[in-house]
């Protein structure tokens, strides 16, 4: 076997290839990598992502939270200004898409 160890002393196996007579996983061709997809249909595809994004924040609300759990939404580049969104219009049309 090759092991090779960390700085930290750990131990790294390496990867091996499928054994022999090892069914594949189903539904899936042999050597297709994997994809996770979430599906939104919308015609708009900013809008697409907007719900998206306000979807699994909304669902990562830990349930011993209370109250508003978005108070505001800004947007921004990196080094740029942030831009103010109606977090409240927002939320509407999360939910009357939803």
């Amino acid at each position: 076997k090759l092991v090779s160890k960390t700085s930290d002393g750990l131990k790294i196996d390496p990867i091996y290839r499928r054994a022999l007579g090892a069914s594949p996983v189903a539904g899936r061709a042999a050597a297709a990598p994997w994809q996770i997809m979430q599906r939104i249909d919308h015609p708009d595809a900013k809008a697409a992502n907007a719900q998206a994004l306000l979807s699994a924040i909304l669902k990562a609300k830990p349930a011993a939270a209370k109250g508003k759990f978005i108070k505001r939404i800004t947007l921004s580049s990196t080094m740029g200004p942030g831009i103010p969104i109606d977090a409240a219009a927002v939320e509407a049309a999360v939910a009357a898409a939803a």
